[in-house]
């Protein structure tokens, strides 16, 4: 379900969490029940709200998306699409549990 101006709402537990080694710092989340799915946090662009914490698995998270971004990694001298978070929406502004 999409909200007014294009953005996605999204919430649920962050059940993985990558550092996208060839797009740095932007990092791969992967988001569980409610309403879950692969998001792309990117410093600078993504606002952060406390705690703080989207760079692990286990927090809960709540924010909205747009757009999209690729979450690449180093595979000997070239650059290829995350296995698990190949792409997905920009994380816009997120809030974390513990």
């Amino acid at each position: 379900m999409a909200a007014a101006g294009g953005a996605i709402p999204f919430g649920g537990r962050i059940i993985y969490a990558v550092a996208c080694t060839c797009s740095v710092p932007n990092w791969g989340i992967i988001v569980g029940p409610p309403a879950g799915g692969i998001f792309i946090y990117m410093p600078g662009i993504s606002r952060l709200y406390a705690f703080y914490s989207i760079f692990r698995p286990g927090p809960w998270v709540l924010g909205t998306a747009a757009g999209g971004a690729p979450c690449m990694q180093v595979r000997g001298n070239s650059c290829v699409p995350d296995e698990r978070v190949p792409a997905g929406p920009v994380i816009v502004i997120v809030g974390t549990s513990l």
